[in-house]
């Protein structure tokens, strides 16, 4: 049985993961800055849309003991609004400003519970003398244009759309919002949140360094990573855990704050010492904390006063200090907790409603996918190269999303793994002097990948004739006969040919192999000897935040595709490596170009009738979460152009863009589409 590690290893949002070892400053910050790219892909954000005009408003005011609260919206991106309230201080400032995003209590914002009070901790932030924003969620409270655990589907990851993304750029843009204030301090900010609001402050202290100051509260964990949408999108944590996007703050202050009842359990035996690992090779031990309080999953007092002695220490904040905790079972660090003051409770927390229903905006309405496509086809749109100036551009930017996208790469030759198998000869009628038929096994070592593949390689060949790697939809079994398929532990033996082209079950492949070209054809994944019991069972992509974890099918087969051109290369020792993929690998190996387009010298492609901009053709036939934010199959083409593309099964459309852009790049003649089959197929 096909022994393919990639059949088995399916990550899972619960899974224990462990943190890897950086061993130098320098290979710490080039990981950090790859974190933040990683982060703000899989949120749909890189690139950073446009930060359009916030059109704050305030829909009311009311002053209490020692500090004031504002009822505030602003439009994030055009038509839709982050709402929330501003704890103000009644001094004058500049303060210091944090903002706090909440978890998934039951109430949002309003939330106050003996767990866990989401006004309690904003009051005393106030009063602490910090300009203090806590938004809603989306989905919570006021922020009712788009639904919170629902909102999140196959189709909306197409486009990089999802909570996760929506949330990540509120918070961006309260920053923008915070920072404008004419009483801001913008040298100290802060980000505090718990559960779920902690997810969200390591994401954004990850990509936005305007935070200068991170506390979460009850959410890192090594062995949970966050169960709701908005804590997850596709490519989030492909190879990456969230002790790195935690410690991609570093070496900017931070607390950690865990409980013995949730899955911070162990955070001080090891998620601590892990982030601390990284402060350390940064010359900052001393500017990480931690304490953990024997409690249950929770923002609770103990927790909240450990927050504001954290920030008083870096902000100088004021308040009395709090009596140590009987609660308190582990700290490192030398801030020291803040009480909590008398009176932080709100009892009509219906009067921070931003909206009545009746009151809301004229532009405010319910956000559909249609208008958060057309945002994001907007960017798409505008990268497009129109002409040989844009793109150089075009390339540089979106072939590194294309990558990210699809989590592939062309491998180097040393990471190559090739085991050569038993070899068969065919004899055929045609009177030349027949082909070898060579049984391999390849792959990329550290993907676990181990790709059957047929290397047939005729006796008679030309030494310019560049070798070919043959892919089909259906793997191998669709192009050779079995009788000239090698088997492990079969001797070598000579298969006499039954006519002009038998074995060959192609006319494409007879007439490669007539005209001399050495053919890799490989299986690749989840297409012909994958298809064992265990094979066609797949695996379970329906388990909830797959695309968090692991890449599609689609991506692997795209990945396989790359790293047949690679072996292909060494077994023959070409320079050259052309590509011919059919029926639906036809669109793997048009992805595969766009990923590395030196790879391929020449693409025969089938585009089996794909429609190109159609997104039941890729939720269907070409899952790929990102991809059509990134142009889909049109982007593909444009970034490997004027390198030959013979691209058939192309439908009615005349894609005159593609051959305008290769006229322009002065290879017209070098991109040929027809509507219909290839001939002679």
């Amino acid at each position: 049985m096909l022994d393919d590690a990639r059949l088995r290893r399916v990550v899972h949002w619960q899974d224990t993961v462990a943190m890897p070892t950086y061993a130098t400053r320098e290979a710490w910050l080039e990981r950090a800055a790859e974190i933040r790219e990683q982060v703000l892909f899989a949120a749909g954000l890189l690139p950073l849309p446009e930060r359009t005009p916030l059109f704050p408003i305030v829909t009311g005011r009311q002053e209490r003991d020692g500090y004031a609260i504002e009822n505030v919206a602003f439009e994030s991106f055009s038509g839709f609004y982050c709402t929330g309230n501003l704890y103000r201080p009644l001094a004058p400032g500049p303060h210091p400003v944090v903002l706090t995003p909440h978890g998934h209590w039951q109430k949002g914002r309003f939330a106050q519970r003996d767990t866990g009070s989401v006004p309690a901790r904003c009051i005393n932030f106030a009063r602490q003398g910090y300009l203090t924003f806590s938004p809603d969620m989306v989905g919570y409270v006021d922020s009712q244009q788009v639904p919170h655990r629902t909102f999140d589907s196959p189709r909306s990851h197409l486009w990089g759309i999802g909570a996760l993304g929506l949330q990540l750029w509120n918070n961006i843009r309260s920053l923008d919002y915070l920072l404008a204030l004419p009483d801001a301090d913008s040298a100290r900010v802060a980000c505090t949140g718990e559960s779920g609001g902690a997810t969200q402050a390591y994401l954004l202290a990850a990509v936005d360094e305007r935070v200068r100051i991170v506390a979460l509260v009850n959410m890192l964990s090594a062995h949970y990573a966050g169960g709701c949408v908005c804590e997850n999108a596709p490519g989030l944590r492909l190879g990456l855990t969230n002790m790195e996007i935690v410690a991609a703050t570093a070496p900017r202050p931070m607390l950690i704050v865990a409980a013995t009842g949730d899955w911070t359990v162990n955070t001080p035996r090891v998620e601590y010492p892990a982030v601390r690992g990284i402060y350390e090779i940064l010359g900052a031990a001393d500017q990480l904390e931690c304490v953990q309080f024997d409690a249950p999953h929770n923002s609770n007092l103990d927790s909240r006063q450990a927050v504001y002695g954290f920030l008083a220490h870096h902000f100088d904040g004021h308040g009395a200090p709090a009596p140590p905790s009987a609660k308190q079972v582990f700290r490192a660090g030398i801030a020291r907790p803040l009480a909590e003051t008398p009176g932080s409770h709100i009892d009509d927390t219906e009067s921070l409603r931003v909206f009545a229903v009746t009151t809301r905006p004229a532009e405010w309405k319910p956000l559909d996918m249609s208008t958060l496509k057309k945002r994001q086809q907007t960017g798409v749109s505008a990268g497009l190269p129109s002409g040989p100036a844009r793109l150089e551009p075009f390339r540089a930017l979106y072939g590194s999303l294309f990558r990210r996208a699809l989590g592939a790469m062309l491998p180097s030759e040393s990471e190559l793994s090739i085991r050569r198998g038993p070899v068969h000869s065919v004899t055929e009628q045609t009177g030349s002097s027949g082909t070898v038929v060579e049984r391999l096994e390849i792959g990329v070592a550290s993907q676990g990948a181990r790709i059957p593949a047929l290397l047939l390689r005729p006796l008679s060949a030309p030494d310019d004739a560049p070798p070919v790697v043959l892919v089909h939809e259906d793997g191998r079994a669709a192009l050779v006969s079995e009788n000239a398929i090698p088997l492990a532990g079969d001797p070598p033996r000579v298969v006499a040919a039954q006519g002009a082209s038998a074995p060959w079950g192609s006319p494409m492949l007879a007439e490669l192999l007539g005209a001399g070209r050495a053919v890799l054809i490989p299986d690749v994944f989840l297409t012909g000897e994958y298809l064992s019991p265990v094979g066609r069972a797949g695996r379970p992509t329906s388990d909830a935040h797959f695309t968090t974890y692991n890449r599609t099918d689609a991506c692997l087969r795209v990945q396989d595709v790359l790293t047949a051109t690679v072996a292909l290369r060494v077994v023959t020792g070409a320079k050259d490596v052309d590509v011919a993929a059919l029926g639906d690998a036809g669109l793997w190996a048009l992805l595969a170009r766009a990923v590395a387009p030196q790879a391929v010298r020449r693409l025969i492609a089938d585009a089996g009738q794909f429609r190109w901009h159609d997104e039941a053709e890729y939720l269907e036939r070409l899952y790929v979460p990102h991809l059509l934010r990134l142009g889909g199959i049109a982007s593909a083409i444009h970034l490997a152009a004027p390198a030959p593309l013979y691209l058939f099964n192309a439908g009615d459309d005349r894609h005159e863009a593609e051959r305008r852009l290769y006229a322009e790049l002065g290879g017209a003649g070098s991109l040929v589409i027809e509507p219909g089959p290839l001939p002679g197929t």
